[in-house]
């Protein structure tokens, strides 16, 4: 049976919950979520992901109707500036979470441009988010990110991850320039290079490491088999 994991609260640090978890909760909120830690409890879970095992490729036209344009426009702009589209994929998400991911490659090899929309339902409110950003790898393992601004858990944030987030809305052009800037600092010879052959396996493996580091964080479970039946009988979808 595959495993499913998600993000759990109650797997913070008593420190960390009091502090407001990185998200200024109210004190209510954050004396509820100690009390539930504190008898052993988790919080009641809406969605999970599996540990990604292989990549699920899409078509465009697989996409719900209203994210085919959408999808369609902002992977137009990446190829504009020399991206090649890679592979278009759906996470292995079950219950009130839907997450698609598009991966393009420079002319160089040295650069991805990521795509990905996560729809999200928790209680009564949904939450739709884009993210655009691009990701060049150096050999001593550090990881150059460049996206446009959103708000990253300070728990996915790695010594090895060095992130410049650019305001709400900047162009295709502003973001690529910028990451662009940064690489004329490092010489190539320190750049991880794409490979053209199974880039497919290259990417998945990059991606297992990515998920194995978001565990190492601490704040994921794995849910029980019980939770897993529930969440999949959840029919859950975009439109």
């Amino acid at each position: 049976m595959t495993d499913y994991y998600t993000h759990d609260i109650t797997m913070y640090p008593f420190s960390v919950i009091f502090r407001g978890g990185g998200y200024n909760w109210p004190f209510k909120i954050r004396l509820l979520f100690a009390i539930r830690k504190a008898l052993g409890g988790h919080r009641s879970v809406s969605y999970a992901q599996a540990f990604p095992k292989e990549l699920y490729p899409i078509k465009i036209e697989d996409l719900p109707p209203t994210l085919q344009l959408e999808f369609q426009k902002r992977i137009n702009e990446a190829e504009r500036f020399g991206f090649e589209k890679v592979v278009l994929h759906k996470s292995d998400t079950i219950g009130c979470q839907l997450r698609y991911l598009c991966i393009l490659v420079n002319r160089e090899r040295d650069t991805l441009w990521n795509i990905s929309f996560i729809h999200a339902t928790l209680g009564s409110k949904s939450k739709s988010v884009w993210a655009a950003g691009l990701r060049t790898d150096l050999k001593d393992g550090t990881i150059l990110l460049t996206c446009e601004e959103l708000t990253i858990p300070k728990y996915l944030i790695k010594p090895n991850h060095k992130i410049e987030i650019l305001s709400k809305g900047a162009t295709v052009d502003s973001i690529l320039r910028h990451h662009q800037n940064r690489l004329c600092m490092i010489p190539r010879d320190q750049l991880s290079i794409i490979p053209k052959e199974d880039i497919l396996g290259f990417l998945l493996n990059r991606s297992q490491i990515d998920f194995r580091d978001f565990l190492a964080s601490g704040v994921f479970r794995i849910i029980t088999d019980q939770e897993v039946d529930k969440l999949k009988k959840v029919r859950f979808d975009f439109e």
